[in-house]
């Protein structure tokens, strides 16, 4: 099966890298009490979590749980806008909780996109001879036969699992359609659920949707990272969906 090439892989896993290894912002809201405070985020196998650090210019009193208020953070390339923010537990200087969505200034979710999701993977997922496998290329610097594809009402998904420097592992599901945020999520998460059947393990947690407005643009307009179903690990795993591991009929012997 012919080859293809995957773009821009680098900078997309840059931006997961520098959430892993923790990146402190400032956020905006004036109508709130956490207005200009101190932000560390820092992405775990658990989600995103959220350090708060009160200052004596900007002290804060807000109860954990819920918060009602949304936060606009000048970060590069572009802004970002931190939504659904759980705070679990406070103390006098320090408050620490979790984020389940926040996506860059000025996207819809009604808006059409071509998405390019990523997963980060609590390990590799590994499908030889289970599926039929594709030879691909990245930007990462290396090949791979990894990569799969999937047609489900008459639209393509290509499937690839990626890797970075440290064998952090990845699952990216893309399509060749525009579409919007519900409907490709709904599409990709039966693809989740057909990966959980095959292997035994449902890739889920946080995941991140970059979103283009043309379909052979190098860069991404838009970004949009939520928490989705957590991850699921079972011994389950059918033999059947392999058949290298189906003997043939005549090798069978019965007592």
């Amino acid at each position: 099966m012919t080859s293809f090439r995957l773009e821009n892989r680098l900078k997309l896993l840059a931006f997961i890298q520098s959430l892993q290894k923790g990146r402190k912002i400032t956020p905006i809201n004036p109508k709130s009490p956490l207005h200009k405070n101190s932000f560390t985020l820092k992405l775990t196998k658990k989600g995103l979590s959220v350090r708060i650090v009160a200052t004596k210019t900007h002290p804060f009193a807000v109860e954990i749980g819920d918060q009602k208020h949304s936060y606009i953070a000048n970060i590069r390339p572009k802004p970002i806008v931190l939504k659904d923010i759980f705070l679990s537990s406070q103390k006098s200087k320090l408050s620490t909780g979790s984020i389940h969505e926040l996506h860059t200034k000025g996207y819809s979710k009604k808006r059409a996109y071509y998405y390019r999701p990523i997963i980060p993977l609590e390990k590799e997922l590994a499908l030889h001879y289970i599926l039929e496998e594709r030879p691909f290329s990245t930007d990462l610097g290396y090949r791979s036969r990894t990569a799969h594809q999937v047609i489900a009402g008459g639209e393509t998904f290509t499937i690839c699992f990626l890797h970075d420097d440290i064998k952090q592992y990845y699952l990216s599901i893309e399509s060749g359609q525009k579409q919007s945020a519900d409907s490709f999520s709904e599409k990709s998460f039966s693809i989740q659920c057909a990966l959980a059947f095959v292997s035994g393990q449902f890739p889920g947690g946080v995941s991140f949707f970059f979103a283009n407005r043309k379909a052979n643009k190098k860069a991404h307009d838009q970004i949009r990272m939520i928490e989705t179903r957590k991850p699921i690990r079972t011994l389950y795993q059918p033999v059947y969906t392999n058949p290298y591991a189906i003997p043939p009929t005549h090798a069978i012997r019965y007592p």
